[in-house]
């Protein structure tokens, strides 16, 4: 996929200068500031290079087409970076970015990132969480919750690292998409694919993210 594969090196260029013009050393807080950062950069790109209806943004707050894309983008990283904190390693999504990576993915597959996406059967959202299934379960659910994308990542993530924690990662994917039987293998397929595309591009950038916080280090000591 050449728009990924561009979008990747852009980030990538983008932490070599910075790591080229800073001479201080890494706090914690500061790597976590950076990654963050850099997974939206990531988010924004891929989103960027999907076609967004103008309807699909509409709730989203921001003035232009660019800053409610990077709303969404934030709301997504945030969103992932909770349920992780919350819920921990769950094979195969391990780290943070695998997790990312599996987001993305249901989320292009089932709305498109589409916030305001609906499906003829009540599913909302970006991840197009089964508002019919589970109002029955949340009664203080409200569909217009799940229209907010960090709200609607917070849940569906939630709802779908449990079926894989259950079930593992195919059949707790078909379980996501309604499909218990996994008699709908295309649906997987095509999530995998995006998934191990998406989670080897995080997973190169964290590992430039972890070098320039380990040299920068490097430059500190000798700079004392």
């Amino acid at each position: 996929m050449p728009t990924v594969v561009s979008l990747f090196a852009g980030v990538a260029l983008v932490l070599c200068g910075l790591f080229l013009h800073c001479g201080a050393v890494f706090a914690q807080g500061e790597a976590d500031r950076l990654r963050f950062e850099t997974e939206v950069r990531y988010v924004r790109g891929v989103i960027a290079h999907r076609y967004l209806p103008a309807r699909c943004l509409r709730a989203t707050p921001g003035r232009t087409k660019e800053a409610k894309i990077d709303r969404l983008a934030r709301d997504i990283v945030r969103a992932v970076w909770e349920v992780f904190t919350y819920a921990g390693p769950i094979k195969p999504v391990e780290r943070p970015e695998s997790l990312l990576a599996l987001v993305l993915a249901v989320a292009e597959k089932e709305s498109d990132f589409c916030p305001t996406a609906t499906s003829r059967r009540g599913a909302v959202g970006l991840m197009q969480v089964n508002y019919p299934y589970w109002r029955k379960r949340y009664r203080t659910l409200s569909v217009e919750t799940l229209y907010r994308p960090y709200h609607n990542v917070l849940f569906g993530t939630g709802v779908l690292l449990d079926s894989i924690k259950r079930k593992g990662l195919v059949r707790g994917l078909c379980e996501y998409h309604g499909d218990r039987h996994c008699r709908r293998l295309s649906y997987v397929e095509e999530v995998l694919v995006r998934f191990l595309e998406h989670e080897r591009n995080l997973a190169r950038l964290a590992s430039l993210l972890d070098l320039i916080a380990t040299e920068s280090g490097r430059v500190g000591r000798r700079g004392r």
